[in-house]
């Protein structure tokens, strides 16, 4: 338990609202990820390509096939496995 009034943290429990550390924290990664979601220069198509790839190896899932989308509507028409390449 912290020593903020009602604000418990056990191993397998959070309860009580959050700490001004774990605030700012969230902050942190909150503006960490809106700056990603906003960037507008291209992302290195093989590094995403590894990247997707490696998160299916973590399930055992192997496509046969990957494509590449350069704009969002192209997603739309690469089928099932998609790697997304840029942003705009």
């Amino acid at each position: 338990m912290t020593d903020q009034s009602g604000i418990v943290r056990l191993p397998d429990f959070a309860g009580g609202g959050i700490t001004e550390e774990e605030r700012e924290r969230i902050a942190a990664h909150s503006a960490l990820w809106i700056q990603r979601a906003f960037r507008t220069e291209p992302a290195d198509p093989r590094l995403i390509e590894e990247a997707i790839k490696g998160l299916y190896s973590l399930i055992d899932y192997y496509p046969r096939k990957t494509k590449s989308a350069t704009r969002p509507e192209s997603i739309l028409m690469c089928g099932q496995s998609v790697i997304v390449a840029s942003s705009h």
